[in-house]
C-alpha cells in the first residue's frame, strides 16, 4: 500500500490533548523529543572491534538457572566466554541482573507488536512513505507508515489504552488523538506524513493537509497492513532504551558484535550486548508460552467484596502496565495479576512439563507493605505446586517442573497473604508448556 493509496482512503487520526504535564516542545527535553538519554548508535554501543562479554542469567528448557557470560550469538544459539555453546532450542530466556532505565521518548508500535522507543528525525514531508526514528541501541531506523500501528508522543501514554481498546474503523480509517485540557479528542482524517515537528493530516478528502505540532497531539493509530506469517524460531529482545523487537537470529558480523536479527519490516537489526536487557525464544515446535493462550476462565476479586477489581491481569506486562520485573530482572514473557485471581488455561496437546518462575513485581516495592501473597499452580483442580508469603524483593523464585502429561486444565492462582491485598502485584514469569 503506497502513501497515495493511504491518502485517498479514509484515515482516522485521534489526537488527545492533556492539560497538565504537556511538554513545551515536541518532547520536552533539550533534544526536543523526550529528554531521555542520548541515542547510541550500534557502533558506539558495541565497544569497537574487541570482543565484549556481558553478564546475564540464563534460563534453560531443563528448568535450570545459571549465570552466563555472553560473548557472541548467531543463528544457532549463544556462546559463553568459556566457549560453551547453547542452542536456541535449549534456551527459554536471558536476563541482565540489573533494572533497565526509565522508558522515555516516543513509542512506535508496529503491526507485528514491535515496540520502539526514541525520537523522530527529519522534517514532515508530504508524500513520504516512512519516517526516520532514532533509538538507543538499535540506531536510526526507517519506519514504513504502512507497517506502523500506533505512535504515542511523550506525555501521551494515557492515550494508548483507549487506542488499543477501540475497534478498527469500518471504512479503514486511521485514528488521531488531540490533546485537550481535560482529556483527549479523537478526530478522523487523512494522515499524510510524520516528522519531528508533528503530523500532517486533513479532516476530509477535500481539505488540504495541515501540520499539527506534537504539543497538541497525543497519539495516532493507523490501520496497518497485517504482518506476514511467522515461521520458524525467532528471538524477542528488550533493550535498555525501552524497545521490544523480535526477529530471526542471524550470524553475527563479528565476535562480540551483538545479536543480529532479521525483522519482517525493519530488515537487519544489530543490538550490541551492552544494550540487551532481556530476551525469550519463540519456537512453536518445542514450546507453548502460556501468555499466548486465551484463558478458559478468569476469576478476579478484591479483598473487600464491595470494591471493584482495579488491576485486571495482563499479558507480558505487570498489572500496572510496566515490563514484568522482579528483583531488578526484566522478563519479556509472562502474566501480571493481582490477588485474588484465578486464571484457567487448557493444557496444549502433547505437552509434558510446565515451567514457571514467579515473584512480586518491583512496582510494589514502593509500598510500606511490599506485597504478601500466595502463589499456587493447580492441574485439573489439584495443587501441583505452591508458595506462601511471597514479598517484593525476593526472587525471582522457581517452581519445580510440573508434570502435565494427560492433564486437561492448568490454573494459576494468586491468593491473599498476611497483609490484606496491599501491593499484591504477582508476576508469573516465563510460564511455558514444553513437549
Amino acid at each position: 500500500m503506497t502513501s497515495m493509496r493511504r491518502w485517498f482512503r479514509s484515515c482516522c487520526c485521534a489526537v488527545w490533548i492533556l492539560g497538565a504535564g504537556i511538554p513545551e516542545g515536541p518532547g520536552g527535553g533539550s533534544s526536543g523529543q523526550g529528554g531521555g538519554p542520548p541515542a547510541v548508535s550500534p557502533r558506539s554501543a558495541g565497544g569497537g572491534g574487541a570482543a565484549s562479554v556481558a553478564e546475564f542469567v540464563l534460563l534453560g528448557t531443563d528448568g535450570a538457572e545459571r549465570k552466563f557470560a555472553l560473548r557472541r550469538g548467531d543463528d544457532r544459539g549463544l556462546e559463553s566466554a568459556g566457549g560453551e555453546r547453547i542452542p536456541w532450542t535449549a534456551i527459554l530466556g536471558l536476563q541482565r541482573a540489573e533494572a533497565p532505565e526509565e522508558e522515555k521518548g516516543f513509542l512506535a508500535i508496529l503491526a507485528d507488536g514491535t515496540e520502539l522507543r526514541g525520537e523522530i528525525l527529519g522534517k514532515v514531508e508530504a508524500g513520504e512513505e516512512s519516517f526516520r526514528f532514532r533509538t538507543r541501541g538499535l540506531g536510526i531506523l526507517e519506519i514504513p507508515l504502512d507497517d506502523l500501528k500506533f505512535l504515542v508522543a511523550p506525555g501521551g501514554g494515557a492515550a494508548l489504552t483507549p487506542l488499543r481498546s477501540s475497534g478498527g474503523d469500518a471504512e479503514g480509517r486511521d485514528l488521531c488523538l488531540f490533546r485537550r485540557p481535560h482529556g483527549f479528542d479523537p478526530v478522523y482524517g487523512f494522515l499524510e506524513a510524520i516528522g519531528r515537528e508533528g503530523v500532517r493530516f486533513a479532516l476530509s478528502e477535500e481539505e488540504k493537509a495541515e501540520l499539527h505540532p506534537w504539543k497538541g497531539v497525543a497519539a495516532v493509530r493507523l490501520e496497518a497492513d497485517p504482518p506476514p506469517p511467522v515461521k520458524g524460531l525467532r528471538i524477542v529482545v528488550a533493550t535498555r532504551g525501552g524497545s521490544l523487537v523480535s526477529g530471526k537470529p542471524l550470524s553475527a558480523a563479528k565476535e562480540g558484535g551483538g545479536l543480529v536479527l532479521e525483522h519482517p519490516f525493519l530488515k537487519r537489526l544489530v543490538l550490541p550486548f551492552p544494550e540487551l536487557v532481556s530476551l525469550h525464544v519463540q519456537d512453536r515446535e518445542s514450546r507453548t508460552w502460556l501468555s499466548d493462550l486465551e484463558p478458559l476462565e478468569v476469576v478476579e476479586e478484591s479483598f473487600f467484596k464491595e470494591v471493584p477489581v482495579l488491576f485486571p491481569w495482563r499479558r507480558d506486562r505487570s498489572v500496572v502496565g510496566t515490563r514484568l520485573s522482579v528483583a531488578g530482572r526484566v522478563f519479556t514473557k509472562g502474566i501480571g495479576a493481582h490477588s485474588r485471581s484465578r486464571l484457567r488455561f487448557r493444557i496444549p496437546p502433547g505437552s509434558r512439563r510446565f515451567l514457571c518462575w514467579f515473584g512480586v513485581d518491583d512496582t510494589a516495592r514502593r509500598f510500606r507493605i511490599p506485597g504478601n501473597l500466595d502463589f499456587r499452580i493447580e492441574v485439573d483442580g489439584k495443587v501441583a505446586a505452591s508458595a506462601k508469603g511471597v514479598q517484593a524483593g525476593s526472587g525471582p523464585l522457581r517452581f519445580p517442573p510440573v508434570e502435565v502429561g494427560g492433564g486437561r486444565t492448568l490454573d494459576l492462582v494468586l491468593d491473599f497473604g498476611e497483609d490484606l491485598h496491599i501491593g499484591d502485584r504477582g508476576d508469573w514469569l516465563y510460564p511455558v508448556f514444553l513437549e
